[in-house]
């Protein structure tokens, strides 16, 4: 529905099967095109253990995680606020699994950090919520090595969430555990567009 707002119209994300470090590296990573790899993550152990709410509770209920309270935040852009409580994990877990959720979005609960630049640089910003008993249950794939890695974070929440328009420094590798999720990416030359003419 956004595509004829664009000059040339948005298309979809280009979805392999495949892919070698190289053709990675070469095809999207250096000039900075999104791309879906099927079955990326399939040697992750969480797929078959993060859906069972007993196995999170035991590994890492007892850590503190800072989740967003979306009944007292505001998405309105011109109020726009954030709203946090401190819960423990397995708290969040209990009542995330239940018939009627909570309104909690854990938006960036740290599993892993690298050992680069990159990892220091963006240690200042992480909310203090460490989660590293699920590091075990995850596998960084061969296009993102360890000194490359900045942090692994967990996002996880009762569905139904949309984050504003935002633009990350990192580069992004996400990988769906349990539900889906939807993007809409925007090419960088058309800054111009999304600030309604604005100068950036």
């Amino acid at each position: 529905e956004f595509s004829p707002l664009f000059d040339p119209p948005l298309e979809p994300v280009e979805v392999v099967d495949a892919l070698s470090v190289q053709d990675f590296d070469q095809r999207y990573r250096r000039p900075r095109r999104p791309v879906v790899i099927n079955d990326g993550a399939q040697s992750w152990r969480a797929l078959q253990r993060w859906s069972d709410p007993t196995y999170l509770a035991a590994a890492a209920g007892h850590r503190t995680t800072f989740v967003r309270d979306l009944d007292a935040s505001n998405v309105d852009g011109e109020n726009y606020h954030e709203a946090y409580r401190e819960v423990a994990f397995g708290e969040l877990v209990e009542r995330l699994f239940s018939d009627q959720p909570p309104a909690w979005y854990l938006t960036q609960g740290l599993v892993m950090r690298g050992n680069g630049l990159g990892a220091m640089m963006a240690a200042r910003r992480t909310w203090p919520a460490s989660l590293p008993e699920l590091a075990k249950d995850l596998s960084l794939p061969p296009y993102w090595p360890l000194d490359a890695l900045a942090q692994c974070n967990l996002w996880m929440g009762p569905g139904n969430q949309c984050s504003g328009m935002h633009y990350d420094e990192f580069d992004n590798l996400n990988g769906v555990v349990v539900g889906s999720k939807r993007w809409l990416l925007f090419p960088h030359d058309q800054a111009d567009v999304l600030l309604n003419g604005s100068q950036v």
